[in-house]
């Protein structure tokens, strides 16, 4: 991670894909589909699990994907 002298709070940056504290959900730039799952759980938007099935389906090749669900086109 690269470190930037000029930074007020160093010790406070955090290396995670996505962070949330209360109701606030912040992400960096590569984490799209994890931000979103971490939005749509904090809203109560679906159980865990239905959104974990839900995003499943992006976040896993599609041979990780079969045996654990079944095929979605056979």
């Amino acid at each position: 991670m690269t470190r930037y002298p000029n930074h007020q709070n160093p010790t406070d940056c955090h290396e995670q894909h996505v962070i949330s504290d209360k109701n606030l959900v912040t992400a960096n730039g590569t984490s799209a589909l994890a931000f979103t799952a971490a939005v749509l759980q904090l809203i109560h938007f679906q159980s865990s699990q239905e959104l974990t099935r839900t995003s499943d389906p992006y976040r896993l090749e599609f041979y990780q994907y079969c045996p654990k669900y079944d095929n979605p086109f056979g």
